[in-house]
């Protein structure tokens, strides 16, 4: 009887937690996404809970013939999470000895609970009603995470840029061009400038999209520009998309929108007690279980940017098209840097062969170069936890631009 009336509350419990839940989704805010994420986490890890001081008070009770089998079950749940929370948190800090199989879980919680996103901290960026935000102009300051922690000078528009002359180069991206991850010097518009001996520009920012890339080229002067290399990556098609449904007029949002975003930034970085095991175990769980049975939907956004790859190249051409470049007096590269997983996609093979036909061919003249990058990349030019690349992974990329320009000449 007690069995049954315990597992009608662990029903109640749960059908509560799951009112809270559709109540939250419904919000819309990132900080409300997260937390109908941490919600979700409890519940999967409170059924599992309720089978553990089942069968722990069962064992207790057969075994040891123990008077308070529950009492007893309920401190061996509580001693075992503590010890789990507690290895888990080691492992966060020390990426380089973590097993090869909590990887994927602990990116999903590297990217939404502990990622300082320096676009979205009000001690490095500041609100531009042209571009959302940029970097704080005229600025000196270090940014890290677990992996890196970095020297950034920004110049008088808020870039992570010094060049003062007329670039005869541009690099426009989100931040694999900027350099997250690298020194300044490190990033490869950097290595690109060292090995060529051109002007070359960095106008890379985190989280751009396409559209507000082309749109920086107007905070750089442009008279002498001879290329343009533009760096793709998949979470730039909502932003594109957006674009596109407006018009080609990218809409920009409010101060208070993007104070909202660093709020909700602020609040992603909040520990309570549990927090690793309840959001890195839940899901390692249900990635095994998704191997027999897909139950689970995972959102990771990571993952989710490689889908749909054909489409996404079709809008970026789609914009490129519509952009005031001038192709016939600037050689425009193409290149992609993402998830490694995602940069073995279509994309750049799409971009390749729809440039080459109408009405694409005859705007871009033949020239609109792709460079893929994926197959000179290794292990060993990545982060284990964060998605950018190592400074030698950079210095390989600059050296595959330098080659591609070399070849349409």
């Amino acid at each position: 009887m007690k069995v049954f009336r315990s597992f009608l509350w662990l029903i109640v419990v749960l059908l509560a937690l799951q009112v809270i839940r559709v109540f939250f989704s419904r919000q819309g805010s990132i900080a409300a996404f997260q937390f109908v994420l941490i919600l979700g986490c409890f519940q999967f890890l409170l059924v599992q809970g309720a089978v553990f001081v089942w069968l722990a008070s069962w064992a207790f009770r057969k075994y040891t013939h123990s008077r308070r089998p529950v009492r007893h079950a309920l401190l061996s749940l509580g001693f075992c999470g503590v010890l789990l929370e507690c290895l888990l948190a080691w492992w966060m800090y020390h990426p380089g000895r973590l097993p090869y199989p909590l990887r994927a879980p602990y990116g999903y919680y590297y990217d939404y609970f502990q990622e300082d996103l320096l676009q979205f901290d009000k001690r490095y960026a500041v609100y531009d009603r042209d571009l959302f935000y940029t970097l704080k102009p005229d600025d000196v300051f270090t940014f890290e995470n677990i992996e890196f922690k970095n020297a950034y000078r920004t110049n008088r528009v808020g870039f992570r840029d010094t060049v003062r002359s007329s670039p005869q180069v541009v690099c426009i991206g989100d931040s694999y061009t900027m350099g997250w991850g690298v020194e300044q010097e490190e990033a490869f518009p950097s290595k690109l400038a060292e090995l060529s001996g051109l002007g070359v520009a960095n106008m890379g920012m985190a989280s751009y999209g396409t559209a507000r890339e082309l749109m920086s080229l107007g905070k750089v002067d442009t008279s002498h520009l001879q290329w343009l290399i533009i760096q793709y990556c998949g979470n730039d098609q909502g932003e594109n998309k957006s674009c596109i449904e407006h018009q080609y007029k990218l809409p920009i949002s409010s101060q208070s929108d993007y104070e909202g975003l660093i709020h909700a930034a602020e609040v992603s970085h909040i520990y309570f007690p549990g927090k690793y095991l309840l959001i890195i175990g839940s899901f390692f769980e249900k990635g095994l279980l998704n191997r027999i049975y897909p139950l689970f939907n995972l959102r990771w956004e990571r993952k989710d940017w490689g889908q749909g790859q054909e489409q996404q190249a079709k809008n970026f051409l789609d914009i490129l098209y519509h952009s005031p470049i001038n192709f016939r007096k600037v050689k425009v590269i193409v290149t992609m840097m993402d998830d490694p997983q995602n940069m073995q996609g279509t994309f750049l093979r799409t971009v390749r062969k729809v440039s080459e036909e109408a009405p694409y061919r005859e705007k871009f003249g033949g020239e609109l170069k792709v460079v893929d990058m994926a197959p000179l990349l290794s292990k060993d030019d990545l982060f284990v936890l964060d998605v950018h690349f190592k400074a030698s992974g950079h210095m390989k990329i600059a050296r595959a631009l330098l080659s591609a320009m070399h070849a349409a000449l």
